[in-house]
């Protein structure tokens, strides 16, 4: 481990603690930032290339979905492992953005259907940034054009709401869900919480922006509502990876005991 990479691990885990991060959740800090995602880089950075490649032809204002590709390549091919012999079928996505996550998790998992929820209006911290803010008008359409190709096959549905609006009233059950919504603490715990229930058993839960600080007050950052989630759901969960994103398989109580 270089000097570098020691202080700033420190850093995280300091500020992990703060937020108030169970020790059965800062024990795969290490493993997963100096064991598992170098061995992820190595393994998957070829394929994340090509998955790469594809996403940059997308119209987009940002890449910062592509920098974690290996990572995610690496923990679905494990957790297809522990399925039993039909794929996963349903997939969820709170916060879409201009649909580029969408467009790899569709080409990646060929035979799920997903579902992505999202206001189009931004979140705060797009709102009050000058680069950001003057795309918003933009991402809806983005979106569209992105992920026209699954549309037309039948395996997108847009849902053009909030987050809480359409948990709240979901029957459905998912395989797959992955949480990128708004990333204020209450909204954050709220999201977790409703997509628990409907998530299957055996399922992978997704949250980006794990180390993500932009409110002032670190407990209004997503990283304190998820270290409360995880408190939460522990005998009901296995962490599979975290670091700046987090990978939570959920599992019967009995396997987890």
């Amino acid at each position: 481990m270089r000097p570098r990479e020691f202080k700033q691990s420190m850093r995280d885990v300091l500020y992990l603690r703060r937020t108030g991060a169970p020790l059965h959740a800062l024990s795969r800090y290490f493993p997963s930032r100096f064991g598992h995602a170098p061995v992820a880089l190595q393994t998957y950075t070829e394929l994340a290339v090509c998955y790469q490649a594809r996403l940059s032809n997308l119209q987009t204002s940002n890449a910062w979905f592509t920098k974690n590709l290996p990572i995610w390549l690496s923990i679905l091919a494990k957790w297809e492992k522990r399925l039993p012999e039909s794929p996963p079928k349903h997939g969820l996505e709170i916060g879409s953005w201009e649909g580029v996550s969408a467009h790899f998790i569709l080409s990646r998992m060929n035979s799920l259907h997903l579902t992505c929820v999202d206001t189009f209006e931004g979140a705060d911290e797009h709102k009050n940034s000058e680069s950001a803010s003057s795309s918003l008008g933009l991402i809806e359409d983005r979106f569209d054009r992105n992920l026209s190709e699954f549309a037309q096959v039948g395996r997108l549905t847009k849902e053009k709401t909030t987050s809480h609006s359409f948990l709240a009233n979901c029957k459905k059950t998912y395989d797959f869900i992955y949480i990128d919504g708004s990333h204020h603490a209450p909204a954050v715990v709220c999201d977790a919480m409703l997509a628990w229930q409907r998530l299957n058993s055996g399922g992978l839960m997704i949250f980006d922006d794990y180390l993500w600080k932009f409110y002032s007050h670190e407990l209004d950052n997503p990283a304190s509502a998820i270290n409360y989630f995880l408190k939460l759901v522990k005998n009901e969960s296995q962490i599979l990876f975290l670091w700046e994103q987090v990978f939570l398989l959920k599992q019967n109580p009995e396997e987890s005991a």
